[in-house]
């Protein structure tokens, strides 16, 4: 029975390891082995994970919180290969206590580095064109069928005369509407055709 556990730890397609409170290596699956870019396990075993971290607070930070809660689950880090390369990863981690009272910690990683990546990517492409339209010539506004204004760009928080686009995100928006029967006329019309133009009078200021 031990030895099918041991199987299908050593399988698993996650990283699985227990290290010493000190950061030894005493367990360590082949995944986490090719996670960290070790070519042996014997040589990742001999490695001290404490030095394996790109900021050495992270680790300080993870272990504070396994100490004071027992366990931390999806923590976010970045560490480095065995080449110094960097990669993230989430840990999930319980601090164990043997019967001699030495205390282990149980870590499941996972390399989520291809997800950070397109998180990123997603960042930047949100960011360009959240600049973009901020810089436009003309109003733009992002609201909700019952009235709910989400984003409003310079240009519109200019034309309609607010000192800042908070206060205009604040204010109702029929406010907006020199006739508030033409927001129920606009709003039926993008109902019945999905789009809208040159439809309503808007009150200024």
């Amino acid at each position: 029975m031990e030895e099918r556990y041991r199987n299908l730890v050593e399988n698993l397609p996650v990283g699985i390891g227990i290290t010493s409170m000190e950061g030894k290596f005493l367990v360590a699956n082949r995944t986490i082995q090719k996670m960290r870019g070790y070519d042996s396990r014997e040589e990742l075993m001999r490695t001290n994970v404490a030095e394996r971290y790109y900021d050495p607070k992270d680790r300080d930070r993870w272990l504070a919180l396994i100490k004071e809660e027992g366990r931390v689950d999806g923590f976010e880090i970045r560490l480095k290969r065995k080449d110094s390369s960097i990669f993230w990863a989430s840990f999930n981690s319980i601090l164990q206590t043997t019967v001699s009272g030495e205390q282990q910690i149980i870590n499941v990683a996972q390399d989520i580095t291809e997800r950070k990546k397109v998180e990123e990517a997603l960042r930047i492409s949100e960011e360009r064109y959240r600049n973009l339209i901020e810089n436009l010539p003309v109003g733009v506004a992002i609201n909700s069928p019952n009235g709910q204004t989400f984003m409003v760009n310079k240009a519109l928080q200019e034309m309609a005369g607010y000192d800042s686009k908070e206060e205009q995100l604040r204010t109702p928006i029929l406010e907006h509407y020199y006739d508030t029967k033409d927001r129920e006329r606009w709003l039926a019309l993008i109902k019945e055709k999905g789009k809208v133009k040159d439809a309503i009078s808007y009150k200024i200021g």
